[in-house]
């Protein structure tokens, strides 16, 4: 495609390419938001079933579910 092609999109084209770069967004901030809080889920367990020392802190558990209901809402 040359550059003289590529200036001459069309409206249609150019609104189709933006919604396409969207929907990857909004997809990929929904897998990051899933893997956020099965992170916290998993921390959490470990956290309440190791109950050691070397367990993740309840605000590592916070954050993490923090960081996912922020992606998945977004």
């Amino acid at each position: 495609m040359s550059d003289l092609t590529a200036e001459r999109l069309t409206l249609a084209e150019r609104v189709r390419a933006r919604g396409r770069l969207v929907r990857a967004r909004r997809n990929t901030l929904a897998v990051a938001g899933r893997m956020a809080l099965l992170l916290g889920a998993t921390a959490a367990a470990t956290s309440l079933l190791a109950g050691s020392a070397h367990a993740p802190s309840g605000s590592f558990v916070v954050q993490c579910f923090a960081l996912g209901g922020a992606a998945l809402a977004a």
